[in-house]
Order: structure tokens, then C-alpha cells, then sequence
């Protein structure tokens, strides 16, 4: 895992317990200045937790490779920084409902409300970028298999291509074991002719010397 994400998971961490530690003294603290001091440093853990989950989403953004090993500290920040907004509002409620002065006046409770009205957009519209998200990874896993498909269908029609070829290769070479058998043949047949013309040959000189012979040195012998 990278070594700036880690450094950045424990800062989450850390202000993840400060605020845990945060709610225990709201729901002790008795004095109202306490309690909203108290508060003001919850706010600003908040702020600060949310920047430390954007960075780390900007890391694992910049380290595809490595997302799924970043999703599971993303995710449960997300999860833990939810449960503690519920535990800080459940304790601002309880302070409320025992009649304690958590705001010291209207212009705080409307600063709170807009605080946390800013904090649920915030967290819809992380929400929205994760939904982008998936649907931009949905998309390309479409493509992707598209292109397997036509890829496919490029192998099978090659290989179609390979078979007619060899079944091509196979008749010329039937052709050639053909054409090697008729030449053989040819080759003995004119062979055999030049030895029947050279046996005829010898026999016709045979013939003459025999003609020859009797006709000059037996005719003479006789006489």
C-alpha cells in the first residue's frame, strides 16, 4: 500500500478518535461555552476528517493498480465518520432534551443547521462521484467485453481462413504426388523405348553384317 495513503489513513484515524473522545465530554460538559467549544472542535474535526478522506480517494485515483486495496480504508472512514455524526447529533439531542444550553443563541443553531446542511451535501455528492464512478467502470467492463467479442470473431473467422488453406496446401500436394506418378511413368516408358530402339538398332546392324558377309566373302570363298 503507498506509504502517502497510509500517512493520511492515520491522520483519519486520529481525528476519527478525537472526535469519539469529543462526544464522551459533550455528554458530560455542563457549561454551555464548554459544550460549544466543544462543538466548534467537532466541526473542525469533521472538516478535517472529510479532507483526509478526499485525499485518499485522489491517492487511490491516481493508483488504479491498487484500488481494491484502497476501497476497504475509504470505505469504512466513510462508515465510521457517518456513525460519529449520528453520536455527535444524538448527543447535542440529549443535552437538548435535559435543558442544556448547547446553543447560545439562534445565530448559532442556525450556523450548526447550515454546517450540517453543507456536510449532507457533501456526502451526496461523494456519493454521486462513486455512483460516476462505478458507472464509468460498468461502461468500460461493457467495452471491454464488446471487444473480446469482435476479437473472438476475428480469431474463428482467421481460423476459418487457416482450415481453407490448409485443406488447399493438402489437394496441391495430392496434385504433385499425382503429377511425380505420371512423370515416373512417362520416364520408364521413354526408357523403355530407347532400349527397345537401341536393340533394334543392333539387330538391323547384325542383319547388314550377315547380308554383307554373304554377299562379298561367302560368294568369293565359293568361287
Amino acid at each position: 500500500m503507498s506509504a502517502e495513503f497510509d500517512k493520511v489513513n492515520r491522520q483519519l484515524r486520529d481525528n476519527l478518535k478525537d472526535i469519539e473522545n469529543s462526544v464522551h465530554q459533550i455528554q458530560r460538559q455542563a457549561n454551555a461555552d464548554a459544550k460549544k467549544n466543544t462543538i466548534n472542535q467537532v466541526n473542525q474535526l469533521f472538516a478535517d476528517c472529510e479532507r483526509n478522506l478526499q485525499q485518499m480517494e485522489s491517492i487511490s485515483n491516481k493508483h488504479p493498480e491498487l484500488g481494491l486495496q484502497f476501497r476497504g480504508p475509504i470505505r469504512k472512514g466513510n462508515q465510521d465518520l457517518a456513525r460519529l455524526r449520528k453520536d455527535v447529533s444524538n448527543a447535542k439531542s440529549a443535552n437538548i432534551s435535559r435543558g442544556g444550553d448547547v446553543f447560545a443563541s439562534p445565530d448559532d443553531l442556525e450556523e450548526w443547521s447550515n454546517d450540517q446542511r453543507g456536510r449532507l451535501v457533501a456526502g451526496t455528492n461523494r456519493l454521486n462521484k462513486a455512483s460516476d464512478k462505478l458507472e464509468a467502470t460498468y461502461a468500460i467492463g461493457l467495452e471491454t467485453e464488446e471487444i473480446g467479442r469482435s476479437t473472438l470473431e476475428t480469431l474463428a473467422g482467421q481460423r476459418g481462413q487457416l482450415e481453407d488453406a490448409s485443406r488447399g496446401l493438402d489437394d496441391i500436394d495430392a496434385n504433385m504426388s499425382k503429377s511425380r506418378r505420371i512423370l515416373t511413368q512417362m520416364y520408364v516408358k521413354v526408357l523403355s523405348n530407347k532400349i527397345v530402339l537401341g536393340i533394334l538398332i543392333i539387330l538391323e546392324l547384325i542383319t547388314i553384317a550377315i547380308l554383307v558377309y554373304f554377299r562379298f566373302f561367302y560368294s568369293s570363298s565359293s568361287s
